[in-house]
């Protein structure tokens, strides 16, 4: 009700709601097709735009005046004027374009089918098969206020593992959630790999294989790694020695393979264009090509101990003060932003 955005583990307890701070003043919101760019009204009736969840919010010039947005799969914007006319616009920088015989509504949602449903004056629900066609009213549809469109509601899911500070797992169901704990076996760093399961590095520095974080068990002769990640070939783990070089591993049941030199880092992860991306002993990030091409420096990426990345590209690194920071490249120009309700973790992996 204080117009900023909250994420939800689940709509049936307000208690899965976390408040994204310095997220507000908006009061429609949707994503772009790109499904990580949100796109949200303005207490002024104009768009704004938010790269993530954790993003700030920026004013697209001349896109006033509506009072609610909508997303169509196509990706045209559909905007519900303060009249309760509904408007087109074929890109975030195209103009609106009104759509005749639209009016009167004050919130819209698209299902799965195409087909629109918009909030009447008297609060009913009507159907529109197309954005040309004509409002059909829905029986026993009052009252509402507003309307989404889902596909199937999920179970929530884990986006986030963290290794707290006494070593015990916690899972995070969004960024701005609080941490919850999900087993009290202890580790050093983990990994989620293709078929569900994990691969964690245990406090004895050997490798785990766990069905569940609850249920692992030693791989013999698997040590003595800090860090591990998976290879582009999602066969090959590469992993941090103790002297901090390099080393792969043909599978969980290989040897471990000298990487010449590949030192000297701390944690290492794979991003999703196959770069290595290397964290320095000084807490900045490092940058390599291939396996077997130097390390390059990240300038302006300090100060973290541990990284991951997140399936929009972005990076996560748990910075001096055990919180999470996210930063949306490897751009200098890129800052690093905190994570809210992050503390206190050592190490931290995402899911696959």
């Amino acid at each position: 009700m204080d117009n900023t955005l909250n994420t939800c583990q689940t709509l049936s307890n307000t208690n899965t709601c976390s408040q994204v701070p310095g997220s507000g003043s908006v009061k429609g919101i949707d994503l772009l097709s790109d499904n990580v760019t949100f796109i949200a009204v303005g207490m002024d009736n104009k768009l704004y735009t938010r790269w993530g969840i954790l993003g700030s919010w920026n004013y697209i010039p001349n896109s006033g005046y509506v009072v609610d947005i909508t997303v169509l799969r196509n990706g045209v914007i559909l905007g519900t004027s303060p009249d309760g006319s509904i408007y087109t616009r074929q890109s975030v920088a195209a103009p609106w374009v009104l759509v005749p015989y639209s009016c009167c509504v004050s919130r819209t949602a698209m299902l799965l089918d195409g087909s629109i449903i918009g909030v009447g004056s008297e609060l009913a629900l009507y159907r529109r098969l197309s954005v040309e066609s004509n409002w059909i009213l829905l029986p026993n549809t009052q009252s509402v206020f507003s309307t989404a469109q889902v596909s199937v509601m999920p179970a929530p899911k884990i986006i986030l593992y963290g290794i707290g500070m006494e070593k015990a797992f916690y899972g995070k169901y969004t960024l701005a959630s609080p941490w919850i704990q999900i087993s009290g076996f202890k580790a050093l760093d983990l990994i989620q790999i293709p078929d569900g399961s994990f691969v964690t590095v245990g406090l004895d520095n050997l490798l785990y294989t766990c069905q569940t974080l609850s249920s692992c068990t030693q791989v013999v002769g698997s040590g003595s790694v800090t860090s591990i990640d998976l290879l582009p070939d999602k066969s090959t783990f590469v992993g941090v020695g103790m002297e901090g070089q390099l080393y792969t591993r043909s599978g969980i049941s290989g040897g471990w393979n000298l990487i010449w030199n590949s030192g000297t880092v701390v944690d290492i992860t794979v991003l999703k264009n196959g770069v290595l991306l290397g964290t320095g002993p000084d807490a900045f990030l490092y940058a390599r090509q291939t396996l077997t091409s130097t390390w390059i420096k990240v300038e302006r990426s300090c100060c973290v101990s541990r990284t991951a990345q997140l399936p929009d590209g972005s990076i996560l690194g748990v910075g001096s003060d055990n919180a999470i920071y996210q930063k949306l490249n490897l751009d200098p120009a890129s800052p690093w932003y905190l994570v809210p309700n992050s503390k206190s973790v050592l190490s931290i992996g995402t899911t696959r």
